[in-house]
């Protein structure tokens, strides 16, 4: 046994990369406060507002069962720029009051008071979005209900620190008259020198709005109208984005008529070329006779397999979209197969990240424009790996019995289909253990190929005397659906891609 992947390192990992941006984010907020209040200590204020904040989530997060993990976790990172914007307004409200004049208590209480429906309206808002959304009960309502339930109170906590520690904490801190230092003028002259430049440009955009409403509202709706005919369709949906966790999955389809032992064969072949040509591949597992896919797709077969790729980390080894590209070469030299790739998701799984079903009666009519519209889509550029559950038939036999001739014969149906199972699958006769493990012991004739075989099956005997099958059944061959396909109730066809 060897270990193959450990999804652990990957949480781990996740986990670890939110909380360096959430520190991050911290320190840049804490930098912006700087160059915007023009104080060290009203930065310094703002920026012990927020760890406390976030400190005192963290009872809100146990009383309502969430864990750290990555929805709480970037929840905490995006509400950072919230815990500091409710207590920035305070700040610079009760700085205002020490600046005119006022003792520390009379400045911290009419300083907050100024600001108190403001402050109170912005934080508020906040929380009042994103309440409904933790209060969701689908399956997509579950994943982001953390998310949203550590924003909510993330806002509620921060509205209490900026009227009771931020207010006390301004007071004391802040100096009665704001002077600003020899070394403070040179800090922030560039930076007053940008602020005008944009102020200046603010005020013709304003100006030439007033002049021109028309143009400007032109100018707006050709923008609109291009974001929708250009960058919509092109940025695209999906429920989560794809997460590049070192891996990738390569389904693999051989005609239906392949046996389990060529499809083995065949699909170590590939994983030999792939492990010659991708240097940056580590490792590699094997499934023959199943693959992980949508609906609407066969997930059992002896003509099917899956191959699973483990790569070097990020940053030692390509883009997985450049991986996948140089995958899809290698395949592409092999004939008489179908193949897909897909990254696996956060479901858990890997599977193709676009599915359509085509629903309907006729069963030729939906496997008609279930090919058509892979045609389609796989011609206009915009997906790969594009397939249809629509397969060529496979060939079967089926045994019509002659009821008239069993029953003069005295011989059930059901010895027909035992006699036809054992010749085929064996039929089990009993059990034995070997050091605590059980074995079926089945019984079947000797293996024989072609179809003329099967008129000489012998069902039984009369008198002393073999009958063969022929003598009291019909055996034709037809060509069989693959697989029967439904969605809700009714046949259906899938695209995948």
């Amino acid at each position: 046994l060897s270990w193959f992947k450990d999804d652990g390192s990957i949480v781990r990992e996740a986990v670890a990369d939110a909380c360096r941006c959430i520190l991050l984010g911290f320190v840049l907020v804490g930098a912006l406060l700087l160059l915007f209040l023009r104080d060290a200590r009203a930065a310094f204020v703002a920026f012990v507002s927020m760890p406390v904040s976030v400190a005192a989530t963290f009872f809100a997060m146990e009383l309502s069962g969430f864990s750290f993990d990555m929805t709480t976790l970037t929840a905490l990172g995006c509400a950072s720029g919230i815990l500091a914007a409710s207590s920035a307004v305070v700040i610079e409200s009760v700085g205002g009051m020490r600046r005119s004049g006022l003792p520390p208590d009379e400045a911290a209480r009419q300083g907050t008071n100024a600001v108190a429906s403001a402050v109170s309206a912005s934080a508020l808002s906040n929380a009042v979005v994103f309440a409904p959304v933790a209060l969701m009960t689908t399956l997509a309502g579950q994943m982001v209900a953390p998310f949203a339930g550590v924003m909510a109170a993330a806002s509620l906590i921060a509205l209490f620190v900026a009227f009771t520690l931020t207010p006390v904490l301004a007071a004391k801190l802040l100096a009665p008259r704001k002077e600003s230092g020899r070394f403070a003028k040179t800090f922030f002259s560039g930076w007053d020198s940008l602020l005008a430049k944009l102020e200046n440009g603010c005020l013709r955009a304003v100006g030439f709005v007033r002049r021109h409403p028309a143009a400007a509202l032109l100018a707006v709706l050709l923008l609109c109208a291009g974001a929708r005919l250009f960058a919509w369709p092109r940025t695209g949906f999906a429920l989560f984005p794809t997460d590049d966790r070192n891996e990738l999955s390569v389904k693999l389809e051989f005609p239906a008529t392949a046996a389990l032992s060529r499809t083995r064969e065949r699909a170590l072949e590939i994983v030999r070329d792939l492990e010659a040509e991708l240097p940056y591949l580590e490792r590699t597992s094997l499934v023959a006779g199943a693959r992980t896919v949508m609906p609407g797709q066969v997930d059992e077969g002896v003509h099917l397999a899956e191959i699973t790729l483990m790569f070097q980390p990020k940053g030692t080894r390509p883009p997985m979209d450049e991986i996948k590209e140089s995958v899809r070469e290698i395949l592409s030299r092999r004939r008489d197969m179908l193949f897909s790739l897909a990254l696996p998701q956060a479901t858990g799984f890997a599977a193709c990240e676009v599915a359509a079903c085509l629903t309907g009666p006729d069963r030729e009519e939906l496997d008609r424009f279930a090919l058509m519209g892979a045609a389609l889509l796989r011609e206009s550029g915009v997906a790969t790996d594009v397939d249809a559950s629509v397969r060529a038939p496979k060939p079967r036999i089926l045994v019509r019995p002659d009821r008239p001739i069993l029953k003069g014969l005295d011989l059930p149906a059901s010895t027909l289909a035992t006699s036809l199972a054992g010749y085929f699958d064996g039929v089990e006769r009993g059990s034995y253990k070997i050091d605590g493990r059980s074995y079926d012991i089945r019984i079947r004739t000797a293996e024989r190929t072609g179809f003329g075989q099967i008129d000489d099956v012998v069902i039984g005997s009369v008198n002393g005397s073999p009958v063969n099958l022929d003598a009291m059944a019909h055996a034709e061959t037809e060509n069989a659906p693959l697989a029967l396909h439904r969605f809700d109730k009714e046949r259906a066809a899938w695209i995948c891609a």
